[in-house]
Formats: structure tokens, sequence, C-alpha cells
């Protein structure tokens, strides 16, 4: 440290002599010699004094020295930048970490302009704000961006004008991370939100412990039929099937315990309607192995595969049924090998032959079952079905086991393989040997049933065993207008039943044929059936059997009873319509006359807990809340008098108290035969409380925001704390008085001081000055540090005064580290109720007030010790000869200066540890204590390296190496809590002149999770980002040719216009129009390119005449390349109009053409028009150019990508990808086929008419 030589003896000699020459000379008298004894001790004692003083102020000196060096190495160190400006914005002086900000040395930058270092985004904002400091003389706030060795850097700027106005002190804060991670989460959680609503599946966020659903999308809630809002009120369980809950949170629990990392299975769903859907699940957890949150999510993707699952149940059924129908069956199912040998049959052949399967498989089945004296006509029968000609109906006879012989009816049908080889034939035989022993019975028969039936008025009709009609009277001739003729023998139902009814008939006749029972029979059912001429005839059918040899037939009786259902329908159609209307509809519907319920439905039954027998009678008004009363009467006066009545607002009153709000409309009927309305209800009691506490939510958040804004303002803690408490007691849906106050903590006097108040009468403010702790409500809540609530006066309002009134109180302390440092005193109305919600909203002011207030006291004690130390250095640097006078001043100004120091440290956000030369502590702040969770004690008996593991100690050492080279060391490491807790840390720390080690700690947490965040974000945007820096670069280039050739025109003409002629001045006019037409297509590229990115690019269809438009494209084309250029057309298109996007199909050609100018060396190019397909239209664009090479014909649609033969071509390598996303807008295609140094042909189909 460089001492000052003022105060060297021998220079105080020489200047007391000079001031002592300069004095005038007085007579004095000559002294004895006692007296010049006495003199001469008296001045040696004088000059021990002086000598002794003179040490005492020297040491004085060297610790104001010492406090000056802290105080520059504190302002170094501290995590701000700190720059003095003038008014042009020159640096007069700076800090380390603000010429860090700026990437210069600070030596560098003294006297350099600040706005050089600002970006020229925010040069604008940083002018205004060192304007507005120099003129309003008020604290001034602004973020700007830093430009620094080529990184940009986000910064926070508040400054302040100095006492003497000539420069100004201006705070520097980076947010560089914070402004990063507030973009990349915001795009991320764009991303998240864009792929989540719009997913093709369903998808939802649920919490894995409660499985409460938080977010989900519009598919998902269409699969269960519920709304968005119905299925967040909603948890897993609560749709899914209950046989498949315990799967579900089976499954939870090992997501949860870690030992799945994710699962899918196949669930049951409920839907709202009460169907069981079918769902494929899958759940992924959105959280890291590794990290444990608060709260732990999952996201669920739902896919509905409910037809699959009918689709492969009705599969398993149908083999199940063929199966069962095989075994089952009565009739034979024969299968025979190509050389006729048996290869299987079914049980009903065992029972009729008498043989089991395993006796005759592999024999000739003509040789074992068929007479001797028909196996030739066999032969013959069985050689046309192997050789795929079918025989139907063919009967013979077969011989059992037991020699019986059996008549057999058989259908056959050749089998072949997957190649269309033949394999077998499959025979159906049935026994048919009653039947021709029958027939001559059964005519007789029939004869007998005609003559009973051919009088009968209704229809008669007999089927036999196979279904097929037997009998068939004149009745049902003229029921159906089919003859006996036309109707006997085929299948009744296939005839006369409609499709679904057939249906229902071939499975249950089965059934009937072998037993006679069956559901119609015995019954008189209501059928439709088929007239000959295709319409539907209404019958009623009365179903009997009767078993003929052995097998069941079925008779009907037949009435046509179509005019009478008719009838029936009609009323019955009337009477269902308001039935359905009145007990479905989802509102409230009731008749009342005079006043007086005449009817109500369901919904409203229900919502007042009453039978119809109960309601009826009652008065209206009864079931109506008294405000809304006198307009429900007045409105049904309107309404009974003839006079229209819109839709109106009221509250009616349910059963428990259970008011709902409702919007009524009516109107007027008649009902039994009086003159009644008819009332509609709509419950809009959920959208009014969700209106409600949504407003109450932003509410609460505008207040907090306000609150931190005026913390902001530059005003006194006095003014911010009154405006404060304004705004909190403003809510109007709080049932706050509007008054109260705001009381500060006094430590010294342990008392609250009331500092700010509202509308407080005199009484209450000389009542309330000063209120000892455990007094009345707020002292109360100061010692408990809990919010203390009252809804009138009590016992515990121990404060009373002459004019007090009943009321109650909310008392919220404000704490700030779990310190007190004063009390929020808010009036309520008498009898008012507690809140949780309030509690909250209190609260979270409470502590915005505290960082508020302890953000302002530390901004004031800091100014005031700078400014005091700045003033005393100064005033003892220019004293030093007022020896006593600043001896005394410097004793005091180091005992305050010592206390502000101990407070600045102890108010400090990062942990402070000063230790001795070995790491052993000597001092600590509070913020220490909290970040290692030792007390003062325990850390001040404990050294640096107890805080770290070995693990870390032996990784990243102290370094008190670099420390004694007066270097200083930041690090990142592991710190180690007392419970074991390990926390990311950054560490600051290095050597203070009086040889101890200081060392900033701060817990970065929350900046590692955010970094982590922010990687994640950038990795994923870094692609993007690249071709983003790599537009701007090529986009940047190409606009600087054409403006620097407009540029250089309008200088020339400047210089030399008067002197040119019109023609020369009209070259270079023409030079500028073909600049700006270059301009404006890099502007129309930009454009669609970034109407593209924000999905705002779209086709706008419209009638558009093509000719018009490719001439206007060529046109403009060749304002910019010059009319040398050759563009040959050929429009074989007959249509003069097409049904397209004007806009993106002028990008489509403009880019295409100006390729195929750009890279053809002024050869032609060539645009054909034609019909494509039916409804198409074709643009081929061909050139003789430079062509494009193989190897890069892949990459010409991706952005910015150019060939390698094109590289020293002006370009910006978006062109085609401009037209590849119009081409894909109109639906349409493109084709490109290029070879290289020969030419491109690029053809492009579109839709005349898009959809």
């Amino acid at each position: 440290m460089k001492k000052s030589n003022k105060s060297d003896p021998a220079i105080l000699r020489q200047k007391a002599e000079a001031s002592l020459k300069k004095k005038t000379a007085k007579p004095v008298a000559p002294l004895s010699e006692i007296d010049s004894l006495k003199l001469i001790h008296e001045l040696e004692v004088h000059q021990i004094e002086l000598e002794m003083q003179n040490e005492e102020l020297m040491l004085a000196k060297e610790r104001a020295d010492m406090l000056t060096e802290k105080y520059t190495e504190l302002n170094d160190f501290a995590p701000s930048g700190y720059f003095t400006l003038s008014h042009e914005g020159k640096i007069i002086e700076l800090n380390l970490i603000a010429s860090k900000m700026l990437g210069k040395d600070r030596s560098y930058l003294i006297n350099s302009l600040f706005g050089l270092f600002v970006s020229k985004d925010s040069k604008p904002g940083f002018n205004l704000f060192l304007e507005k400091i120099f003129n309003s003389k008020a604290r001034e706030s602004c973020d700007v961006c830093l430009s620094a060795n080529g990184n940009s850097l986000y910064v926070h700027l508040t400054g302040i004008i100095c006492e003497n106005a000539d420069h100004c002190l201006v705070t520097g804060l980076d947010i560089t991370e914070r402004k990063l991670a507030e973009q990349a989460l915001q795009e991320s959680e764009e991303r998240f939100r864009a792929i989540f609503e719009q997913a093709g599946i369903g998808m939802a966020i649920l919490n894995t412990y409660t499985g409460q659903i938080v977010r989900i999308n519009q598919k998902y809630c269409d699969f269960i039929g519920y709304t968005m809002q119905e299925m967040l009120q909603k948890t897993f369980m609560d749709i899914t099937f209950h046989e498949d809950i315990q799967t579900n949170i089976d499954y939870n629990k090992q997501l949860l315990e870690g030992s799945n990392k994710e699962f899918s299975f196949e669930k049951r769903y409920m839907h709202k309607n009460g169907n069981i859907l079918w769902g494929s699940l899958t759940v992924s957890p959105l959280w890291k192995p590794d990290e444990k949150p608060q709260t732990y999510f999952h996201i669920a993707i739902v896919e509905n595969i409910t037809e699959r699952k009918e689709a492969k149940d009705d599969l398993s059924k149908e083999l199940y049924f063929s199966k069962s129908l095989i075994e089952t069956a009565q009739v034979i199912i024969l299968t025979l090998n190509p050389d006729g040998t048996i290869f299987h049959f079914n049980p009903y052949m065992e029972e009729l032959s008498g043989y089991k399967l395993e006796e005759v498989k592999g024999k000739d089945w003509v040789k074992t079952f068929i007479p001797e004296e028909i196996k030739q006509n066999i032969n013959e029968i069985f050689g046309k079905a192997i050789n795929n000609i079918p025989t139907r109906g063919n009967v013979n006879p077969i011989i059992t086991k037991n020699k019986q012989k059996l008549f057999i009816e058989w259908y056959d049908k050749t089998l072949l393989d997957s190649q269309c080889r033949t394999i077998g034939v499959l025979a159906i035989g049935m026994d048919v040997t009653e039947r021709m022993l029958a027939q001559d019975a059964l005519i007789e028969s029939e004869q007998k049933l005609k003559s009973i039936t051919g009088a009968a008025q209704d229809a008669i009709i007999m089927i036999d065993y196979n279904g097929n009609v037997s009998f068939w009277n004149q009745s049902a001739n003229n029921i159906f207008g089919y003859s006996q003729e036309e109707i006997v023998g085929k299948t009744l139902h296939k005839v006369i039943a409609r499709n679904e009814d057939n249906m229902i008939h071939l499975k249950a006749f089965p059934v009937f044929a072998k037993s006679g029972t069956g559901a119609a029979v015995g019954k008189t059912l209501e059928l439709i059936g088929l007239h000959k001429n295709g319409s539907e005839i209404n019958i009623e059918l009365s179903l009997s059997a009767i078993k003929i040899k052995d097998n069941w037939h079925a008779v009907g009786i037949a009435r046509d009873i179509t005019d009478r259902k008719k009838q029936e329908e009609k009323l019955s159609e009337s009477e269902e319509r308001y039935r359905m209307l009145v007990q479905q509809m989802p509102d409230m519907l009731s008749i009342h006359a005079n006043g007086k319920f005449l009817y109500a439905n369901d919904i409203i039954l229900n919502n007042v807990g009453l039978t119809i027998e109960e309601i009826k009678g009652q008065s209206v008004l009864n079931f109506v809340t008294e405000p809304f009363r006198d307009m429900v009467l007045q409105n049904m006066k309107k309404r009974m008098s003839g006079e229209q009545v819109g839709e109106y607002e009221i509250e009616v009153i349910g059963k428990n108290e259970t008011n709902r709000r409702v919007i009524v409309r009516s109107e007027s009927i008649k009902y039994e035969q009086q003159n009644a309305i008819l009332s509609v209800m709509t419950d809009i009691t959920e959208r009014k409380n969700l209106e409600i506490e949504l407003q109450k939510n932003y509410d609460s958040q505008e207040v907090l925001v306000s609150l931190l804004k005026l913390s902001m303002e530059n005003i006194t803690l006095k003014e911010i704390l009154y405006k404060s408490f304004e705004i909190i007691i403003s809510l109007p849906w709080l049932a706050f008085e509007s008054k109260g106050c705001i009381f500060l903590f006094n430590k010294k006097t342990q008392e609250l001081e009331m500092f700010t108040e509202k509308n407080l009468s005199a009484n209450i403010q000389n009542s309330c000055r000063n209120v000892k702790l455990e007094q009345c409500y707020c002292g109360k809540a100061a010692v408990t540090k809990q919010i203390v609530f009252s809804s009138c006066l009590d016992a515990d309002h121990e404060i009373r005064y002459p004019d007090i009134h009943e009321h109650g109180h909310y008392c919220v302390p404000i704490l700030f580290a779990d310190q007190l440092l004063g009390v929020i005193n808010i009036y309520l109305r008498n009898g008012h109720r507690e809140s949780d919600r309030e509690r909250e909203f209190l609260t979270a002011c409470a502590n915005t007030l505290s960082g508020i207030i302890v953000r302002k006291d530390n901004e004031n004690e800091l100014n005031e010790t700078l400014e005091n130390l700045e003033k005393r250095v100064m005033e003892r640097t220019s004293e030093l000869t007022d020896e006593i006078v600043i001896r005394k001043e410097i004793e005091n100004l180091l005992k305050k200066s010592e206390v502000k120091y101990r407070t600045l440290i102890e108010q400090a956000v990062d942990a402070i540890f000063i230790g001795d030369s070995k790491g052993n502590f000597i001092d600590v702040n509070d913020a220490a204590v909290i970040l290692t969770g030792y007390t003062r004690k325990e850390l001040m008996r404990s050294n640096m390296e107890d805080l770290f593991s070995n693990d870390i100690l032996t990784a990243t050492p102290l370094r008190y190496d670099l420390l004694d080279k007066g270097e200083i060391v930041i690090t990142e490491r592991i710190l180690t809590q007392k419970n074991g807790m390990p926390i990311p840390i950054e560490m600051k720390t290095r050597k203070m002149p009086d040889g101890t080690y200081q060392a900033f700690l701060r817990d970065t947490t929350e900046r590692k999770k955010m970094e982590k965040n922010i990687r994640e974000a950038l990795d994923k945007e870094r692609e993007l980002n690249l071709l983003k820096s790599r537009f701007i670069s090529v986009i940047s280039h190409e606009f600087r040719t054409p403006l620097s050739g407009i540029f250089g025109s309008v200088q020339l003409l400047e210089k030399h216009g008067s002197k040119w002629d019109d023609a020369k001045k009209q070259e270079y006019y023409k030079r500028i129009y073909s600049s700006i037409q270059y301009t404006n297509v890099l502007l129309d590229d930009v454009s669609i390119i970034g109407k593209d990115e924000s999905g705002r690019l779209s086709a706008n269809i419209q009638a558009v005449n093509v000719k018009k438009l490719y001439t206007q494209v060529i046109c403009d084309l060749k304002s910019v390349y010059g009319k040398l250029v050759v563009i040959k057309t050929k429009n074989n298109y007959k249509s003069a109009e097409i049904n397209t996007d004007e806009s993106l199909l002028r990008h489509i050609l403009n880019n295409i053409i100006s390729n195929g100018i750009k890279y053809s060396e002024n050869k032609p190019v060539d645009l054909l028009i034609e019909k494509y397909g039916l409804q198409g239209i074709q643009f081929s664009i061909h050139d003789r150019g430079i062509g494009i090479p193989a190897e890069d014909m892949k990459h010409i649609f991706k952005p910015f990508h150019r060939a390698v033969n094109a590289e020293t071509i002006k370009g910006t390598g978006i062109g085609l990808t401009i037209v590849k996303r119009c081409v894909d807008l109109l639906q349409g295609t493109i084709e490109i086929e290029s070879t290289e140094g020969k030419g491109t042909t690029v053809k492009v189909v579109l839709p005349v008419t898009v959809a």
C-alpha cells in the first residue's frame, strides 16, 4: 500500500517555518533562566504529545486506507457491474465485472462510449434511458443487449444521476441466462402444446400418485365421450372399467418405484354413455430416473382398439360356431379324398351309419356304403364332383353297419387348395328316408288342408323342417302378392322377410327344426313382411309347431295390420317426441299457471328433492332466491298477458341450500285446458363459478405484478407500502373494509410501529401507533408469525378507543428468512368468513412486500454507506493537517463504517465466509448459516474443508497456492449440508490484504436446473438456429448487392446528372429499377419463409387468369435480368382461368423461371402450359443451363442448399424450398429432371380446383 508523504516531519517543519516567517514578529521580553527552562520543558512535552497524536493519526489513516481498499475490492468483487457515465455516455469509471461484461480491459474502456457496446436494436432504448437519467434526476432502468467479443449479453441497467449532475451511476445485472431460459422454455412449451393438441391419438398428462387428469387433448375426450372440462375433473379410475383399475394402479406403482421405466397394456374404458371401450394404453414418466420432483406426472397415450377387439372376438366366435355346427349338425358332413377314399365325417354320420370314423377312414366310399346296383351311377357323380362340376339334390341310398338302407339327399362341393388344385370333395347329406316314405301321406294331407284353409281370411302358411314353404293359402296370396306356384318350395324368409329378420331366423331355425321350440313359438308377434312389389307390410303372426314323421314343421297365421299400425304410429310418434323432449333434455322444464307448478321434469325434481306430486300446486317463487323474485313475478305477468319476454338470468333454490344459476326462456302454451307458461331453464352454475374463479386468479396475479412494479419505482418505502396497501384492499371480490395499516417492526424497541395507514381515524392512529408484541391481534401475529383472523370484536381485541365499531381483522406477518419485518392489518366487515383463498392471497402479498422492504433497506443502507465513506475519505485526505479533529472524525467514521460493513455482509444474498491462513472460519454471515444448515457457533469451530467431501476436495482442491499469488479462484463444486444433503454451489475465493481468505458461496441448484432445461431446449433448436443464422447471412448478402447498386447509381446521378443527357440518365434509372425489382423478389421470398415458419402461410383459392399471370411474371423478370433475356412460352391450356392461389402460383413460376435464367448464361428458357389429366394443369419450365449434379439432386428442396457448380452464381438457396412449400399447399406435385452441363426441366402439376 502506497503511503502519503504529507506527514513527513521534515516537510512539515519546512512548512511551519515558512508560515512563521510570514507572520509579523512581536517583541518578546527577555526570559529568565527558570522561565526558559519551563518553556523548554513545555515545548518538549508538547512535542511528545504531537508525536503521539501523529502516530495515532497515521494509524487511523492506515485503517482508513485499508477500509477503502476493502471497499474497492468489494466493489470489484460484486456480482453486478458498476459504471460511471457522462452526459454523452462516456465511461468515466467501472468495476471489474463491468469490464468483463464489455469484453475489454478496464484501462481500454475508460473514456470509451458505452453506446458502442450496445446492440443496434437496444441503442434507442439505451439513449432514452441515459436522457431520462439526466433530465428527470430520478432512478431509471432498462434492458439492453451488449456485444462483447462477438457474443451477445443481456443486461438490466439501473441508473441515477450523481450529486454534481455531471455524471450518473449505472448498475448492470447480467440477465442473459434468464432471457435465454424464458425464450427456450416458451418455444419448447409452444411446440409441445402444438404436438399435444393436434395429435391423432388420445394424449393426457396425469398425476401419477392421485391419477388426476391435469391436461388432455380433444382426441382423448372424443374417445371417452366427455368434454375437456369434464375430463379435467376426473381421475383415470373414473373412466376405467372396474376390473382393470387395480392393474393400472399396480403399473403406476412400478413406475414410481423405478422398477418399470414405462408400460403398455390393453384396458377397458367406460364411455360417458355407459358403453365399454377397448384402448391400447402406453404410459411414460415425465421425470428423469435420477430426479425427485415435488410432484410426479406421467403422459398417457391411448389408441381406440374397440373395433379390432370386437373383430377378433367375432372371428373366435365364428370359428367356434363353425366347429360346433359341424359337430352338432343334424346332417351328414363327409369329406372324400381325390381317389374316393374316406377322409372324415361328422358324429351325425357315425350315428346314422353305425360306423366310427376310425373303422372306415381311408376305405373306398362307394365299396363301403353304396348298394351294388347304383355303384356305377355314384362313381359317375363322384367323377363330376372331383372335376369341379357340382351336383345338388341327388338322392341315393346307403347301407348302414346293421345292413339298414337309408335314403340320403346329397349336395357336393369340390375342395381346392391355394393353387386351385383339387384336394377332395365335400358332401353334405340329409337323411330323407322318412320323407320318401311319407310323400304319399303328405299329398293326401295337403288336399285336406287346402279345402279347410281356402276360405280363411288370414294367411295360413306352413314351412317344413328345411324352412321351405309347404303350404300357402289364397289369403297369403292376397297379402303378400305371391301365388302358390311361385312360393311353394322356396325358403320363406328369403322371400318375405327383411334381411335382419332372416338372419335371426337362420340362427334360431336349427333349434326349432330339432326340438320344435323357439322364442316365437306359441306367441303372437307383430312383424314387418315384404310384398312381392317390394313394399313393407305390417303383419300380426301367430306361430305354432307341428311334428310330422319326426320332423318339426311351422304353421303361421298372418293378418295384415298395416293400416292399424299407421294410425298407432302417428299417435305414438307425437307422444314419444314430447316425452323424449321433456325427460331427456339436459335443461330444467316446468309448466305453471297463476304462479303455481302444473308439471316439472326430472331435472327440476332432482334439484329440489321433491316428487311430481309434492311440487304440484306449489308457488314458483318458493324456489327462487329473494333478489330475483320480483323479476320472475313481473316476467310471468308479461308472458300471461301476451307480451314477449326475452331470456333472463336468475338464481333458484335447490335441496340442501345448493342454489343454482340458470337462464330462463319461456313461452305461452295451452295445458290441461288452461293458459299456462312453459319455462326452460339452462343451468349455468358451473360456468359462473368458473368465471368467478378465473377472475379471482387473474386479480390476484395482477395485484402481485403491481406490487413488483411498484418496487421498481424510484419512490420511498413509505410511498411504496401505502400504494401497495391500496392495491391489496382494492380487489372487488374481497369483503375487506377500505381501511387498515402496515406496521414495521422496530428491533430496538421491540414494538410494531405504524408506518403507513389508509382511512384510519385519529383515535385509531393514536391508540395503535405503537403495538407491543403479543398485544392485540397484530402483536399476536408478530409473535406467532402466522396470520391471525377475527370475524368480530372479542376479548383478544385488547386495544379499544372511543369510536370503535364492530369489525373483524386479518393480521398478516411480513417475514423474511423467518425474521419479522412487520404486520399488515386489514379491517373486515363484522361476521366476515375466513377463506383459504384469502389467506393464500394475503400470504403471497406479505412475501412480496418482505422482499421489497429488505431490498429497499439494503439499497438505502448501501447507498448511505458508500456516500458517507466516499465523503469522509475525501475529507480525511484533504484535511490531514487538522490532526485532532480529523482523528476524532476518523474514529467515529471507522465505528460507523464497521457497523455498516457488518450490516452489508449480513444482508448479502450470497453466503460469505472469512477464514484465517489455515482455512479456519473467523467470520460468517446469516446466508452462510442458511446455506450450510450449521449454526454460527458450529461454523466458527469449523474449517472450509469440513464443508466438502474428500472426493470433491480431490477433484477440485481449494487452491491456496493460486490465492496466495493474488488470483481470484472461481469454481463450481458440491457442498455437503449438515443434514448430509449435497447441493451444487458456485464458489468465488480471494486472499485479502490482511492475510485472511474471503469466499462467496452461491446455491446454484435452481440455476443448474434452468441450465439443464436450456441445454435441452438449445439442443433441440440448434439445427433451427443454424438454419436461421445461415438465412440471415445469405439474405443480408443478397440484399447488400442490389442496395449497393442503387446507392452507387444514385451517387452518380447526384454528381453527374446535370451534365448527362436523358439517355444516359435513363440507363442508370433502369439499373436502379432493376435492383429494386430484385430486392422486391428477395422480400417476397423472406415474407413466404416468415409466414411458413409462423404457420400463417395458407392457400386462398380464387379464379386466376393464367396468361395474364405468367405474362406479368416474365415482364418482372425481364426488368430484373434485362430485356435480352429470352423466355419462349407455349400455352396449350384451353381455359382462360383456373381456381388456385394467385400469390403462391406467382412465387412458383417466378422462382423456377428465375433459376432457369440465372443458370443458363443468356440461353433461352421454355415455358409450356398444358392440361394434365381430367382436372389438372401442368407448367413445364426447361432451360439449357449448367444443370444439377446427380449428388445434389436429393438435397435440392432443403433450405440454403446450393449445388457445387452454382456457388459462384448469385442466389439464396431458398427458391426451390419456397416452390416446394407452395406446391404442397396447392396439393400439387413437382418433378425435376436435370443433366449436368445440358440443362434442367421442372414440371409442376396443380389441380384446377383445390379442395
